[in-house]
């Protein structure tokens, strides 16, 4: 008997022009993960094809059902990260970011040749001032590029992904790694628009003001919106008024207000911490701590765990100069406490 046969019909339809046009559309974005995934299995790859369709035509719910479809075919930790990938897309595309986040993140573990998962974490991370994180998917990114012959394509995104690398280094004071990451942008690919963004802001924090307005000029040339959006944060951090990049004056009586209410609620905040019941004390600690922090834009980062009887905060200063300042002033303030509290700060 000739087992085979019972595949033709999906084989020659896969290789159909319909499907085949659809085919190679999502070849160029999803290369390459696609070329690997279900590798022989036509009639996965027809129901693939059609839940990329859907998706991609933001009929979600039709995606969604034909990648349901594909559960049973994944033999392998490939074809689950596509599945997976194509689930924290359909979620991105639907503004879901904690799924995004969690499809992307296991899509990266199964499968470590594709850019894609880790640059969306990264960016992700990025934007929310997470820059460790960041940075580790950063560099996962642009290994997948690694010992690859690149079409322009590639060049864009790999240029890009140096780019914003090396703003996040930038932030994280590390000047010299980001300057030698922004010539390798540019060595991939010379003309990259915005990318003088990423200078200024790295000129400026390394105090060279000629050079960080030469490519503020630069980019008011090309990008009016990228300048107007810049221009300002890197004249603070010029003028060295930017909390980031410099201490910032501190409100004393901050410090005062935050002991003492602390002081006021301990043994309750004790008993919370007693009951593992972290997010009212999480949110107890930001109304203390946002009088203080006038100048922090978001709300303050706080961990929390309890070791035997002993209450351990840590204090997330995001790599900023003023907030680590800020910390250190509140910690050195500490009063006698009931209890045994251990604070700590970390990035």
């Amino acid at each position: 008997m000739n087992y085979e046969s019972d595949f033709e019909p999906a084989k020659k339809m896969f290789y159909s022009d319909e499907i085949q046009k659809s085919w190679r559309v999502h070849m160029l974005t999803f290369y390459p993960l696609l070329e690997d995934a279900f590798a022989e299995d036509y009639s996965a790859r027809i129901t693939l094809t059609a839940a990329l369709n859907h998706i991609s035509r933001q009929n979600f719910a039709e995606g969604l059902r034909y990648l349901d479809l594909l559960e049973d075919s994944c033999t392998n930790d490939t074809d689950t990260a596509a599945l997976l990938l194509f689930r924290g897309v359909c979620s991105e595309m639907q503004g879901k970011k904690d799924d995004m986040l969690s499809y992307y993140r296991e899509a990266g573990k199964l499968y470590t040749r594709f850019y894609w998962p880790y640059l969306k974490v990264a960016k992700s991370a990025h934007a929310d001032a997470i820059f460790d994180v960041a940075e580790r998917n950063y560099r996962a990114a642009i290994r997948c590029f690694d010992g690859e012959k690149l079409p322009m394509q590639s060049k864009i995104i790999l240029a890009s992904a140096y780019t914003n690398y090396a703003s996040c280094l930038t932030v994280m004071h590390r000047f010299a790694e980001a300057e030698a990451t922004l010539k390798r942008s540019e060595e991939i690919r010379p003309e990259q628009p915005g990318r003088e963004a990423s200078w200024a802001v790295l000129y400026a924090a390394k105090k060279q003001k000629d050079k960080a307005q030469a490519c503020l000029t630069a980019l008011q040339q090309n990008n009016d919106d990228m300048y107007a959006a810049c221009a300002p944060m890197v004249q603070a951090i010029l003028a060295g008024k930017h909390p980031h990049f410099s201490k910032v004056r501190l409100r004393t009586t901050g410090i005062t207000h935050f002991w003492g209410v602390f002081c006021k609620y301990e043994t309750d905040l004790a008993d919370q911490m007693r009951q593992k019941n972290y997010d009212v004390v999480r949110d107890s600690l930001r109304r203390m701590l946002r009088c203080y922090l006038h100048f922090l834009d978001r709300d303050p980062d706080i961990g929390l765990q309890m070791q035997e009887n002993t209450f351990i905060v840590v204090l997330s200063d995001f790599y900023m100069v003023s907030l680590n300042h800020a910390y250190q002033k509140l910690l050195e303030a500490k009063p006698p406490l009931a209890n045994n509290w251990i604070f700590m700060i970390a990035h």
